[in-house]
């Protein structure tokens, strides 16, 4: 089948391009997005400034250990569903409509990251928090 991705203003991101449903492989994705935790939380530092971590997380040191870590990201907030309404879709912090957490003005029919990961990419998506 045929497919165009389009972004959020409605214009044409990329070529229509033929997609096989057996030409389709890709990596599994495990995007963690965590609120209020510490940048040394993550299983990768035992010791800190203050002394070692109680932290045993072997699962979170082998996924880091095969796949891709962002040492040095920042967020466009710091409350968590502004954050993760930039993420989801591609918009700048005062452009996505939630500027505050427990609200309810992120508009659902636009095109997001999510949307197309699935629809395009074939992926399982799922979201919880």
């Amino acid at each position: 089948s045929t497919r165009t991705i389009i972004d959020n203003d409605g214009a044409d991101v990329s070529r229509s391009r033929q997609l096989q449903s057996t030409e389709i492989s890709h990596p599994n994705i495990l995007f963690l997005v965590l609120d209020q935790w510490r940048y040394d939380w993550d299983g990768m530092h035992p010791y800190t400034a203050t002394g070692p971590l109680p932290l045993d997380l072997p699962f979170m040191r082998e996924a880091a250990s095969q796949g891709v870590r962002f040492t040095q990201a920042y967020v466009p907030s710091p409350l968590c569903a502004p954050v993760r309404a930039c993420l989801a879709s591609g918009k700048e912090y005062d452009h996505t409509g939630v500027l505050i957490n427990h609200a309810d003005e992120f508009p659902t029919n636009q095109t997001t990251y999510f949307k197309q990961l699935r629809d395009i990419g074939g992926y399982h998506v799922m979201t919880c928090g």
